[in-house]
């Protein structure tokens, strides 16, 4: 039997993955430790046999090679970019963390490092919800962010775009283990972890709905009730069509009820959005929607004159300043980035780019939805959550969320490890599908 966490193994591989599991802990927390602790995992798997023995099956991976393509296709957008070199070297930079992809789908093909891995971002993110609960209540002035105003009362280590998106993921993976069953099957948690898995849901609900004043965590929260809702009603049941529809209605009048409860809070931001519109609209004022409505109209003039290709990798900053010259309000603000990462990229390398990212998201999607289990699950939870904010939000861009996709899908997706002879490197034809096996490890899943 499997056990359920990894025993401990005083190897260089091991230490690896422990590299990658704190790193995933600490996104919610310490940009510091991310940026120590990936690239030590990166060094640290070069040194190994196991990588240099597995890399080559890794293009069988479809989750692999769309990062990788979305990466080339940045990097070789510097031949065309019309940006400065540092400025472009700069942004290309930020993007990078796609190319940690192929090495955590290789280093995590044993579930109970996957399972670790749940747990320590589990841990970590119930951890700063506390601290950013008793922040809200006055009990406690902990993190760098905090500050005692009604927008940064509830920070600790994020913003509250980040802390936002953070605690709707919590939401959903709390409501999941709290449930007990998924995909029609009874998960393997004890009573203990779901009843506190109970608690922490009504917690981060009540954080999003009523303490945050980020409009990120409260537009992402019905869509995941609704994925929550077809994975633990419908998914691996007899589907009828009545039945879905009548629980993913229940499931978005209640997730839509509470965004308009907020909606119609007069000390909720989410309240705000049509004064902003039209402050925006009537006298050009610099308002959060108001400026993401001009950047997004910048952006499309873009597009318009270089919709194949793009403008190349951070073209958006220098552009941006070329449109914003000699004007006044919000015409006149400057920006590095649109805040909108489907934006963003297509300023960036046009459609062809766009085509690569969506593509990139679709295998994440397809291959969490053809996991049935917990992993799938929180990797299909994040990938919905991530490509709905990113809408608002350039997000593959920015640190912490950028991060967090990589490396909670890149673990949670990774193959798992199969019976057979090690060290082999052999494409294996199996029930009419083609994977490839090395050291025992499939690297993709069709």
């Amino acid at each position: 039997m499997t056990k359920f966490f990894p025993p401990f193994t005083p190897t260089r591989w091991a230490l690896a993955r422990w590299c990658a599991v704190c790193t995933l802990f600490a996104i919610p927390i310490s940009t510091a430790a991310v940026n120590l602790l990936a690239p030590t995992m990166v060094l640290i798997m070069l040194t190994c046999r196991q990588f240099w023995v597995s890399v080559g099956a890794i293009r069988h991976n479809r989750v692999a090679v769309a990062a990788s393509v979305l990466f080339l296709l940045l990097c070789i957008s510097l031949l065309w970019d019309v940006a400065p070199i540092g400025e472009s070297i700069s942004i290309l930079a930020k993007y990078r963390k796609l190319m940690y992809f192929p090495f955590l789908l290789i280093l995590f093909n044993e579930p109970a490092w996957r399972r670790l891995a749940i747990g320590a971002l589990y841990i970590s993110l119930t951890f700063v919800l506390i601290l950013s609960c008793t922040n809200w209540l006055g009990l406690t002035h902990i993190g760098p962010l905090y500050a005692p105003d009604p927008i940064r009362a509830s920070w600790v280590f994020k913003h509250h775009i980040t802390q936002g998106l953070f605690t709707a993921l919590l939401a959903y993976m709390a409501l999941t283990l709290a449930w007990g069953r998924h995909c029609g099957e009874k998960l393997n948690v004890s009573l203990g972890v779901r009843v506190s898995s109970a608690a922490i849901t009504v917690l981060a609900l009540a954080s999003i709905l009523v303490m945050q004043e980020g409009r990120t965590g409260q537009v992402v929260l019905p869509p995941l009730l609704i994925l929550w809702s077809w994975q633990a009603f419908l998914r691996g049941q007899g589907l009828r069509f009545g039945k879905a529809i009548l629980v993913l209605g229940v499931a978005a009048v209640v997730g839509g009820l509470a965004v308009t409860y907020v909606a119609h809070n007069k000390m909720s931001r989410l309240a705000e959005v049509g004064s902003e519109i039209q402050d925006y609209e009537k006298r050009d004022e610099p308002t959060s929607v108001g400026l993401r409505f001009e950047f997004y109209r910048r952006s499309l003039s873009l597009i318009s004159q270089r919709p194949i290709l793009g403008a190349g990798v951070g073209s958006v900053g220098a552009l941006f300043r070329e449109q914003a010259s000699g004007q006044q309000g919000a015409r006149g603000m400057e920006s590095s980035n649109p805040h909108n990462e489907y934006f963003m990229i297509t300023d960036q390398l046009g459609i062809v780019g766009l085509v690569a990212f969506l593509m990139l998201m679709w295998q994440i999607w397809r291959q969490s939805c053809n996991l049935r289990n917990l992993e799938g699950a929180f990797s299909a939870g994040y990938a919905v959550a991530f490509g709905i904010a990113c809408l608002a939000n350039s997000l593959l861009l920015d640190f912490p969320e950028g991060h967090m996709l990589v490396f909670l899908c890149g673990i949670l997706l990774a193959p798992s490890r199969i019976a057979g002879p090690p060290c082999t490197d052999q494409i294996e034809e199996r029930d009419g599908a083609t994977r490839s096996i090395v050291g025992g490890t499939p690297l993709c899943r069709s």
